[in-house]
């Protein structure tokens, strides 16, 4: 999809919005590289990263066809070691240290890295408002 004039992958999965403020325009943000960010998976828990990048490509298998995922948000796990993420937490809700949403997470590496879309085209093909 484009947005704002740039593709952009979006996959929206299921997540739960834990308090009343996450549809205030001031509850999402945009992700850059160094931001330190949370999330809370199912599998993984609650777990802390550093964003690497907010605009990686990577090209996904879905219904056995290879499909581009432009700018993409990777995280790092902020511990040395640990994993940011697991299959099985995707659609758990990236934020950062001021608590907006900042992704969503629909992967995860090799090394444990995460792989989130922007939360601001995901509100748009959802049809939310923020």
């Amino acid at each position: 999809m484009s947005y704002e004039g740039v593709s952009c992958h979006v996959d929206c999965a299921v997540a739960s919005l834990d308090d009343e403020l996450t549809a205030a325009p001031e509850s999402i943000a945009l992700a850059s590289p160094g931001d330190r960010v949370t999330k809370h998976g199912a599998v993984t828990g609650i777990t802390s990263g550093i964003v690497i990048d907010a605009a990686y490509s990577e090209s996904v298998l879905l219904g056995g066809r290879q499909h581009d995922a432009p700018r993409q948000i990777v995280i790092r796990p902020a511990t040395p070691g640990r994993r940011f993420s697991s299959s099985g937490d995707s659609g758990a809700v990236v934020r950062n240290a001021r608590g907006q949403i900042v992704g969503l997470l629909w992967g995860t590496t090799a090394a444990g890295d995460g792989v989130a879309c922007h939360i601001a085209p995901v509100f748009r093909v959802l049809h939310l408002r923020a």
